[in-house]
Parts: C-alpha cells; structure tokens; sequence
C-alpha cells in the first residue's frame, strides 16, 4: 500500500479521556470496551460528540503491557469539569503533527508505521509525543476490515542540531 505523508497542525481539543494499561493480545478488546464506556458516559452527562474515537500510545510496547489513552473527542463538557465518573476531561493543545492514512485491517498498521519512522530518520524533524491512531472508519460503520480507515499522527517539533564539540 502507497502511504501519503503530510504535516498537519492539529487544533487544540477537548476529550473525554481514560487511561489503561493493557496486554497486547488484549489490545483490541480493551479499546473496545473503553469506547463503549466513554459513549456511554458521554450520552448520561450531555457532552456531544465532536469526532471518531482515538487511542494515544504512551509507552513502548512491551510484554509486561502497553500504557494507552482512550479518547473521544466532545463538543462541550461541564464548566470546570476534570472528571466524568472515571474518566476525564482533558483539552489536548495544538499539535503539528506528522501524518498518514491507513486503509485496511488493524493488523496491517505496522506498515504505516514504519512509512513515519521512515519519514522521520529522513526529515529534519523529532517525535514530540506519542503515536495517536484516529479511528475514522472502524467496526461501527463497516463490516469489512479492508475499508477501515485509521489515521496515524505522531507530534512533531523541529530537529535541533546541536553545534559540534569544540566549535
């Protein structure tokens, strides 16, 4: 699959959030079950919803699991609210980003990847944050795995180069 790479500035946001750690073989499933409770908690404390769901990577993967966040994005939240029962609200900042899009099943999102890492070893730019994967054709809108869509954004901040020892 050909992946188009772009910068994009990503606008500051508002989600409702939840963070887990989770096993790799449980991954799926979990995010699954977030979303469900996110929906849900979204629809009793009146808050719409701005956007598809999405999942930020906070740690590496590893064996012993995988720090992640759970995130729906929402039009409004309650005045000073930081906590919506056990999850949270949280305004996301403005990000320039690096992205693509991934058109497929989630088991293949291992090639987007590598096309960002790529980019990155190639461009005269650093990772600033962790991956995002933006679900925006998932399971809820289509029955067949090879037309997701997942948009994969990793922050970004300019490569500074640091002057040569003795200079």
């Amino acid at each position: 699959m050909d992946y188009e790479v772009r910068i994009q500035d990503k606008a500051e946001r508002t989600v409702l959030a939840v963070r887990e750690t989770v096993r790799l073989e449980e991954l799926g499933e979990s995010i699954g079950a977030c979303l469900a409770a996110l929906y849900s908690r979204a629809g009793v404390h009146g808050l719409g919803i701005a956007g598809p769901p999405e999942v930020a990577y906070l740690s590496d993967f590893s064996l012993d699991g995988l720090d992640i966040e759970v995130r729906v994005p929402i039009a409004g939240s309650q005045p000073g609210a930081a906590q919506v029962d056990a999850a949270s609200v949280v305004t996301l900042p403005a990000q320039r980003c690096v992205c693509t899009v991934h058109t497929g099943p989630y088991e293949r999102l291992g090639d987007a990847y590598r096309v960002l890492e790529q980019w990155l070893a190639e461009q005269p730019y650093d990772a600033a944050g962790p991956a995002i994967e933006t679900y925006v054709t998932g399971p809820d809108e289509t029955s067949s795995p090879d037309d997701y869509r997942t948009e994969i954004t990793i922050p970004i901040e300019k490569r500074v180069h640091s002057a040569p020892v003795g200079a």
